[in-house]
């Protein structure tokens, strides 16, 4: 400690002398650890125990049971028994609001079910007409204690007696009845208490030997909570690996912020040259010199670390409402870990220490005098720190090949997850270590520059281990972006388009199941009813007849009747599988309408007579494919992406002349509703009563429907856009950084250019100039530095003798987004600011030298 003393007190100093920098570098530690902190925390609070988890469910039951078979089971003496009968319904209130709810008559006032529901208000159900609501149903209807709730679908008119809120789910919509009053006709419900979910009181004591045997006896339909419990007690809920995968994420959000800091740190040495030339002169060693300017880095790490706790614990205490809506249950108190919590303030303190070292063994190395008169002379970039960088790149991607491949034998994800992210690093650090090099090309290119963009090329040249660093960040952000997107539309063309039915269509198929066979086979008239309430949601609605080839008597006989084949062979010779329909539609010209056809589709079927959309429901092939007919022979098709289906009937179509030619019989194979408008959010609900209304799994006759639902998720582009999105802020606020350091560094070199005579819109311009040449660098280096490893996971997918192989897609759109928008971007925000600056505070000629 008498060693560490003098650089210690140093360091505080220093760190106290530059707020600017301390604060800088404290949010950037302060924000990836409060990030941790919040996921450690929320990971483990969502943690629950094998015994609340019964409790969830089965309340304070000490067994239950399942089916008919729990009557037959000899329980003991004393024993007692709730039999609870249940459904799903989809509610359909008066005023027309649908809600999807699980209906019980679970007896809430009996304190064997305590612990399943929380009653917020009023009482439980003891009567028959009076009903209980979970708050998030009750809010959804509109309805408070009290109020009389009317549905039509299942027909109940009851009064609203209290609300609950069932214990780990907020957003369940749960409706509790009287005991014995569920009301009837609820498809699904079951209709008896011996088919009922029954909870189990025991006696006490039962030995280990008497539940076991209770167990047994009950086979697989009775469930021993202490025997569950016990074997619940051995199983890793797989917390710990989440906890640690958020530590290892975040080191790698450090690592990427470490660049910037590490700028940081190399602007704060080089102004602390004087000082480091005094403790020299006055016998300081090197080492003393080099850990005045390390400690710095720590004591900045745990001032950030210590402001990402308090952060992160102020969000989360804030934001508990939110909070509960993500877990979907109350929280009485987070679940804090002071070991996991110590490890997240580690983290921050070693990745500021570790920034802090790289400009530190350089600045230790000055000479004396030099140090004193202020300056650093430039060093040409070691070929050494180049050379090492390009091995660094070069095993980075040598272990993604190596975690690809390993991932493929399903064995010790974990390990190849952290082989994969060691890969990565090392192949961001390489780039870094590159990145000096490549901006120290622009001192030559100035030559051929003019203006304000001269006047930035040499001012980066000139502080080219700052710009590097800068560099090294935006690259890093990029290469995320970039080996986000080519994931991205790889994955789409490996698995196909996410097909659905056009908006406008509702595609209605009743069928006939055989239980001998397992198939079923179409019927091909609508029962009356369904037929009739289809016509009246719909109005308006064309109504045409899906003709097409069905398996008969038996179904298929193999994997299906169209087999659809890769028209390339194998590695060794033999035909891909690739997926199949036990049915074929003709493609006539309602149908391809309604689908919206495309030219590709409307070629194919002209050449080759049969069509496959997206693989047949399995994706990934586009061009010519083989088909397997009905009848055993083969033939030519072509296989479409196409984001429209007709459904579940059949991904493959053939055109009315194929089916001429090969004499196949010909049925009614479903009933397409195709409307003016796109449907509506009523026709839409409308329509989903009507599946439900008619779900019956026990049935042999069955009717399915088949509509488009809205996207809930982004598309591609979409993705694209958000990832370019994140790296625009991320370059902007690393740009931001890296020109307010060049500012507070080069002060000199603005006051010789104020008083050489430039206006401030020169001044402004070169900050522009600096920005965007920072972007595009960085940019530039991001394309190989994120698509390489895609190229790398599509070339060891491809070892695989399989039509899953990954596809390599180049993600266009994201480069072209990346190389122009963000840095003409980046340069627009840093032109204006420059300027906005100078307008309020300018540089004057009588003052420059003084300031």
């Amino acid at each position: 400690m008498t060693r560490l003393r003098l650089p210690l007190r140093l360091a505080r100093r220093e760190v106290r002398r530059r707020p600017g920098r301390t604060i800088l570098v404290a949010l950037l530690v302060a924000l990836p650890v409060a990030g941790m902190a919040m996921a450690v925390t929320l990971i483990r609070t969502d943690a629950v125990t094998p015994a609340e988890e019964w409790e969830r469910t089965h309340g304070q039951a000490d067994a239950v049971g399942y089916g008919g078979d729990v009557a037959l089971v000899s329980l003991p003496p004393g024993s007692r028994t709730i039999a609870i009968r249940s459904a799903y319904a989809r509610a359909k209130a008066a005023d027309g609001t649908r809600a999807g709810v699980e209906m019980s008559d679970l007896p809430l006032n009996d304190p064997l079910v305590a612990g399943i529901h929380d009653l917020v208000a009023g009482r439980a159900a003891t009567r028959p007409g009076e009903v209980v609501l979970s708050a998030q149903l009750a809010d959804q209807l509109g309805l408070h204690v009290g109020d009389e709730l009317v549905l039509d679908r299942p027909a109940l008119t009851a009064t609203l007696v209290g609300e609950v809120e069932p214990i780990g789910c907020l957003s369940c919509g749960t409706l509790l009845v009287a005991p014995g009053q569920l009301p009837d006709g609820v498809p699904g419900a079951t209709t008896d208490a011996e088919s009922a979910f029954v909870l189990i009181d025991l006696p006490d004591p039962q030995s280990v030997q008497e539940l076991t045997g209770l167990q047994a006896a009950g086979s697989d339909n009775i469930e021993v909570r202490e025997l569950r419990l016990r074997a619940d007690l051995a199983r890793d809920d797989g917390r710990s690996g989440a906890v640690r995968w958020s530590l290892v994420l975040g080191a790698l959000v450090l690592t990427v912020v470490g660049i910037v800091i590490t700028a940081a740190f190399a602007v704060g040495a080089r102004r602390q040259l004087v000082t480091i030339g005094q403790l020299s002169a006055s016998g300081a060693a090197p080492a003393t010199v080099r850990m005045a300017l390390v400690l710095q880095g720590t004591v900045t790490g745990l001032l950030g670390s210590v402001a990402g706790l308090v952060l992160g614990g102020g969000l989360l205490l804030a934001c508990k409402p939110l909070v509960e809506r993500l877990l979907d249950r109350r929280i009485d108190a987070y679940d804090i870990r002071p070991g996991e919590i110590a490890a997240v303030v580690l983290i921050g303190v070693v990745a500021a220490t570790l920034a802090a070292l790289i400009p530190a063994r350089t600045a230790a190395r000055i000479p004396t005098l030099a140090a004193l008169a202020g300056r650093r002379p430039l060093a040409p970039v070691s070929r050494r720190l180049v050379t090492w960088g390009a091995v660094s790149m070069l095993g980075g991607l040598a272990l993604l090949f190596m975690a690809v491949l390993g991932s493929q034998s399903g064995s010790s994800g974990d390990v190849w997850a952290l082989v994969a992210i060691a890969g990565g690093v090392g192949e961001l650090l390489g780039a870094c270590a590159i990145a000096p090099a490549v901006v120290a090309r622009l001192e030559p290119l100035a030559v051929h520059l003019r203006g304000s963009v001269r006047l930035g090329a040499r001012s980066l040249a000139r502080h080219r281990a700052r710009t590097g660093a800068v560099v090294s960040a935006v690259a890093a952000a990029g290469a995320l972006a970039v080996a986000a997107g080519g994931l991205l539309l790889g994955g789409e063309a490996q698995n196909g388009v996410e097909t659905d039915v056009p908006d406008d269509v509702v595609v209605v198929a009743h069928e006939r199941f055989s239980e001998v066979t397992g198939s079923s086979t179409p019927v091909a008239e609508l029962p009356t009813d369904v037929h009739s309430s289809v016509v009246e949601a719909l109005p308006g609605a064309q109504e045409v007849a899906l003709a097409g080839i069905a398996p008969v008597d038996g179904g298929p006989t193999g994997p299906g009747f169209w087999q659809v084949q890769a028209a390339q062979p194998s590695v060794d010779g033999g035909m891909l599988y690739q997926g199949g329909s036990d049915r074929a539609l003709i493609a006539d010209d309602a149908l391809l309408d309604a689908l919206r056809a495309d030219a590709p589709i409307r070629r194919g079927l002209a050449e080759t007579g049969i069509v496959v959309l997206n693989g047949a429901g399995q994706g990934g092939l586009d061009g010519e494919v083989v088909v397997t007919l009905p009848d055993g022979r083969t033939a030519p098709g072509t296989a479409v992406l196409h984001p429209y289906s007709p459904g579940y009937v059949s991904d493959v179509l053939v055109s009315r002349e194929t089916v001429r030619d090969l004499d196949l019989l010909v049925s009614t194979l479903a009933t397409m509703f195709e409307l003016p408008e796109p449907l509506t959010a009523a026709q839409r609900g409308t329509i989903e009563d009507l599946q439900y209304d008619v779900s019956d799994s026990n049935a042999e006759l069955f009717t399915t429907f088949r509509w488009s639902s809205p996207d809930a998720g982004p598309s591609p582009l979409q993705l694209e856009l958000i990832l370019t999105g994140v790296a625009l802020v991320f370059s902007l606020f690393v740009v931001g950084v890296s020109l307010a350091l060049a500012a507070a560094e080069s002060k000199d070199e603005r006051d010789i250019l104020t008083i050489a005579g430039a206006p401030p819109g020169m001044l402004a311009r070169s900050a522009g100039a600096r920005a965007w040449l920072l972007a595009v660098i960085g940019a530039a280096m991001a394309v190989p530095v994120g698509f390489l490893p895609v190229v790398v996971f599509s070339w060891a997918s491809d070892r695989e003798e399989s039509f899953q192989s990954f596809p390599l897609v180049f993600p266009t759109r994201t480069v072209t987004l990346l190389v122009v928008v963000v840095p003409l971007a980046v340069a627009l925000a840093s032109w204006s600011c420059s300027a906005v600056a100078q307008r309020l505070r300018p540089v004057r000629v009588s003052t420059a030298v003084f300031e």
